[in-house]
């Protein structure tokens, strides 16, 4: 199989601007570029420290490459999958040591050991427990739950149907969090005058 050195990304004529199609050499100059400027691990609540293994695993890597140059999204989408991806691995590290995710800087958790080995062994009920973190330990929303299951799908998806490097799909029937539709914001009566005498008026 292809290494993440030999993945070559091929300038597509016509590719947008912000596509990392014609923009890097490879997804490897890609995404050591992106880890060095943009990808940095942040909560909702406070910034993260910059990720520290920029030298990312082959997963993640061709994944990262698939997304840039043939879906063709932008270097930034491309980032958050990457980061979202990055956290859950992390995630399944520190809890297979037997460690609580919630008593460890997520930040400094290297995933160099990520291979298609450690991918394959991941478990529907450990990304159970996985949203069960983001929500309890993290304090995510569903609709950051659901961006994150959202990234974890998409990895799964081209590992098993594209790259075919992986047999099982662990994700595959997790539903995404609902996602309440939010509620109409009405003026106060007070409000509704003033917008109303804020308008010119003939004379």
């Amino acid at each position: 199989s292809a290494s993440a050195q030999t993945v070559k990304i091929i300038a597509c004529e016509g590719a947008k601007p912000h596509s990392f199609a014609g923009s890097f050499c490879s997804v490897v100059d890609f995404v050591k570029n992106l880890c060095y400027n943009v990808l940095s691990e942040k909560t909702e609540n406070q910034g993260g420290k910059a990720m520290n293994n920029a030298n990312l695993p082959e997963p993640i890597v061709t994944f990262a490459g698939y997304k840039g140059s043939i879906q063709n999204c932008s270097a930034l989408t491309v980032s958050e999958y990457v980061n979202d991806i990055v956290l859950f691995f992390r995630y399944i590290i520190v809890s297979r040591r037997g460690e609580k995710p919630e008593n460890v800087e997520m930040t400094e958790i290297s995933i160099a050991e990520l291979d298609y080995e450690l991918a394959c062994s991941v478990r529907t009920d450990e990304i159970y427990s996985y949203l069960l973190y983001l929500a309890s330990g993290r304090g995510n929303g569903a609709r950051i739950r659901a961006r994150r299951l959202s990234a974890i799908k998409a990895f799964y998806k081209y590992h098993t149907v594209k790259s075919h490097k992986l047999e099982n799909n662990p994700a595959k029937d997790i539903e995404t969090p609902k996602i309440k539709p939010a509620l109409p914001k009405y003026l106060t009566l007070e409000e509704s005058i003033k917008l109303l005498e804020s308008v010119p008026r003939d004379c």
